[in-house]
């Protein structure tokens, strides 16, 4: 992916132009692919992604003990999403920290997530992962290398 000194990629001007990434005020990130309404599938993922001293890539989902859901909502806990689509946002965000090359530590924490019952598919939860992943890269990338 080609950075541009300063700033974000143009795939970054692309997700912040339709409202894929953000930064939220607590430091964690949320990302969406896709939309509910062409039916090519919706996901949403919230995380919060840490250096670590590690030198690699670790992940966790969040336990959330209070939390009497099923499957499906718009803020499911990220352990308790189906392992298919924790998976698949786990996957997304480990491609784009190769793509970055990214020899510093991190751990990505899956808060939550918009688990829709119809059009949740595990491509969008893979494509979320990765935005959230290099959104969060891209705005702290200087202090990483």
């Amino acid at each position: 992916m080609e950075m541009h000194q300063g700033g974000l990629s143009f795939q970054s001007e692309i997700m912040k132009k339709y409202n894929q990434f953000k930064f939220l005020d607590d430091g964690s990130v949320y990302a969406r692919a896709g939309t509910q309404t062409n039916c090519g599938g919706i996901a949403g993922v919230h995380a919060r992604i840490i250096p670590t001293e590690t030198g690699s890539l670790t992940f966790s989902a969040f336990q959330d003990p209070e939390w009497l859901g099923g499957d499906y909502g718009p803020e499911v806990p990220g352990a308790s999403m189906p392992e298919i689509y924790r998976e698949a946002a786990f996957e997304g965000a480990r491609e784009a920290y190769r793509e970055f090359g990214v020899s510093a530590g991190l751990h990505f924490e899956l808060l939550d997530a918009l688990v829709h019952m119809v059009d949740a598919n595990m491509w969008k939860f893979r494509d979320a992962g990765w935005a959230a992943m290099t959104g969060w890269l891209e705005l702290n990338a200087e202090s990483l290398y």
